[in-house]
């Protein structure tokens, strides 16, 4: 169950993630594992936080930075970023064996912690709340709970004393609260590394004045060198809401250009709330599909090329589809259709992947948090046939040779413009990178007409 509005997430598995993560909970293993991992947890013999990634269990559930051991509130996103990557990649060895439930939901719940810590906004919202958190219980005093009197060394044992064994019990120091153990001695560190931040963006925005009083002098100076523009079009590298400018004009032949780093949110949006980050651009998740998020890419294509994707899916178990025009036509490549079922190219004379389309891969299976390549060729003919090629992870995913007038998509899946290529899905995905090399024919910066 998937409750966009709430930005609740709800996975196969039971695992109860929070896409805005406001409240710093994690659900406790027991919530995400089948019934006989479950009894063995709740009996004791099996810790999965403890036991792959170090957490202690006076440390549970943990926050978002003790789940990727990194100092608490810690600033730098490469740093989040890298120990992510190594605690999946290490939770992920264990995805094969008798707890491969718990594996896959422990990654989830690293998944959704580094996107949280990605996200400017969210890391925010999310830091405010835990240092709220850590302050309520650093301010309560400790509630130890009373222990039985032991003797002191050298004294003799009364006659109510404990037996010799009871002596040796060293749990007394493991009963000490969280408010206790959860002293902030990064909070130094944090700030000398917010002081270094702001004196480097400081220095950063000086230059960039400097560069732009340059610019501005040697444009006055010049006189007519500007061609002139349509009416509403913004200077060239000017664009408003902090998306990157739109080059004009075609694309080069043969060479691959990142066309994701054009793409102006507010105008190529389709349908989902798509967002801008430093790691690409996220597509959120959706329940139904007649309200697919769907994403336009900025470029207009007439005749062969290639589209190199690059994307991981974070949350869910949903398809990520890439939208591909071929001639006048358009189709997409499925990944993780119907929940990994079936993946191929759709739609082939009407039929779709589980209606028999010769193109069907099945399985089709992406593991969250996983980073994948997907590069697809697609040739067009002067007979009115096509080829389109496709691999993933430099592995041959799927191919079909056919008739244009073959293809076609669902309606839902459609986009508002001829020749656009686009992304799509139903999951909680990023995409870092698309590029495009043009083969044969023409490929031209999209406007806001066509």
């Amino acid at each position: 169950m998937t409750r966009l509005g709430d930005e609740v997430w709800e996975g196969g598995l039971g695992v109860r993630l929070l896409a805005r993560c406001t409240p710093p909970v994690i659900m406790t293993p027991v919530n995400f594992v089948g019934a006989s991992e479950g009894a063995e947890m709740a009996a004791g013999q099996f810790d999965p936080y403890h036991r792959w990634l170090g957490i202690s269990p006076k440390d549970q559930p943990p926050n978002h930075y003790r789940l990727l051991a990194v100092d608490l509130f810690e600033e730098d996103p490469e740093v989040i970023r890298d120990a992510a990557e190594q605690r999946m990649a290490h939770v992920r060895t264990y995805g094969l064996g008798k707890y491969s439930e718990v594996s896959q939901g422990i990654l989830n719940e690293l998944a959704a912690a580094k996107v949280c810590l990605f996200d400017p906004e969210r890391k925010a919202a999310y830091d405010k709340k835990l240092r709220e958190k850590l302050k309520a219980s650093k301010a309560s005093p400790p509630t130890l709970s009373k222990q039985p009197e032991t003797p002191e060394a050298g004294a003799e044992p009364g006659a109510g004393a404990a037996p010799a064994p009871d002596r040796a019990k060293p749990a007394a120091k493991a009963e000490i609260p969280k408010a206790v153990a959860l002293p902030v001695v990064e909070r130094p560190r944090n700030d000398q590394a917010r002081q270094k931040m702001l004196l480097i963006y400081g220095g950063a925005g000086a230059a960039c004045v400097l560069l732009v009083v340059i610019a501005a002098l040697a444009m006055s100076g010049r006189g007519g060198g500007e061609p002139p523009r349509t009416s509403g079009e913004l200077p060239r590298g000017v664009r408003g809401g902090g998306e990157p400018s739109r080059t004009s004009g075609e694309l080069p032949r043969g060479v691959w250009v990142d066309v994701l780093k054009q793409v102006d949110i507010g105008r190529d949006r389709v349908h989902g709330e798509w967002k801008r980050t430093d790691d690409g651009i996220t597509m959120p998740g959706t329940p139904s599909p007649q309200m697919a998020p769907r994403m336009m890419l900025p470029v207009r294509i007439e005749g062969s090329y290639e589209l190199r994707v690059d994307f991981t899916r974070h949350i869910g178990q949903g398809v990520v589809n890439i939208l591909i025009p071929v001639g006048l036509r358009r189709c997409m490549v499925v990944l993780s259709g119907w929940n990994g079922k079936a993946g191929g190219i759709e739609q082939i004379d009407g039929r779709r992947l589980i209606e028999g389309n010769p193109t069907s891969t099945r399985p089709s299976v992406l593991i969250n948090g996983q980073r994948y390549t997907l590069v697809t060729r697609v040739r067009t003919m002067n007979d009115e046939s096509v080829a389109i090629e496709a691999s993933l992870n430099g592995k041959p995913y799927t191919a079909w040779t056919g008739r244009e007038s073959s293809l076609s998509l669902a309606p839902h899946w459609q986009l508002p413009k001829q020749r656009r290529a686009g992304l799509g899905g139903q999951c909680f995905a990023a995409f870092h990178s698309v590029q495009l090399r043009l083969i044969s024919g023409t490929a031209s910066w999209a406007t806001s007409s066509n």
